[in-house]
């Protein structure tokens, strides 16, 4: 991600405070660099066996001193302790804070996209186990059906053959009580007659 310009005033600003921040540290730096008390001058005494010279004990110099105590920032002069927020400015936090809310975006959107996708899967699996479903419903439902309407037709070709079976025997009946209400009738012509011959013969034998 580019890193956008700051404005004129920003740039102004910015440049003061480095300007009087240049100042301090160059003020501070020259306090610590300040040189040693001029030394003594070299003392000579005598002795009656000879002449001794005393000197002042090395010491390394402060800059180096300096050097091994602190070091110095990257591509600026500047000691690291003293410019310690050098890194730490507000463009960086909100670069951070930006990419940050950039990457939670990406992921709250590959985290959508992968449901989506996975309800569209599920979506798709679901309709079609419902259609499968359906298409065997439907044809258990046609089979229901044939089998109602093959059953209806041979309990309608049962009804007519029951049907013409009882209008068969009831005519039997008829024929039958016909017949009877013959029999009787001739038997009971034949009694009278039988009667009637008897009775004859008897007044036949009084006279």
């Amino acid at each position: 991600m580019a890193r956008t310009r700051p404005s004129a005033q920003r740039r102004r600003k910015m440049r003061k405070n480095t300007e009087s921040f240049d100042k301090r540290s160059r003020s501070k730096n020259t306090k610590r660099l300040k040189l040693p008390p001029k030394l003594p001058p070299v003392q000579l005494r005598l002795r009656p066996s000879k002449m001794s010279l005393r000197l002042p004990p090395k010491r390394p110099p402060m800059l180096q001193l300096l050097m091994l105590k602190t070091r110095l920032v990257k591509r600026r002069l500047l000691v690291a302790s003293i410019d310690r927020h050098y890194y730490y400015r507000d463009e960086k936090f909100d670069r951070r804070f930006l990419a940050l809310d950039r990457r939670i975006y990406e992921r709250l959107d590959d985290n959508i996209a992968k449901g989506r996708a996975a309800m569209d899967t599920d979506y798709r699996s679901h309709n079609n186990v419902l259609r499968r479903t359906r298409e065997r419903l439907a044809r258990h439902e046609q089979e229901i059906q044939r089998t109602l309407r093959l059953g209806l037709r041979s309990m309608e070709l049962e009804v007519k053959h029951l049907k013409w079976r009882v209008d068969e025997i009831q005519q039997e009946n008829q024929t039958l009580r016909d017949e009877i209400e013959h029999e009787r009738r001739r038997s009971r012509r034949m009694m009278l007659e039988l009667y009637e011959s008897s009775d004859s013969q008897e007044t036949d034998h009084s006279d």
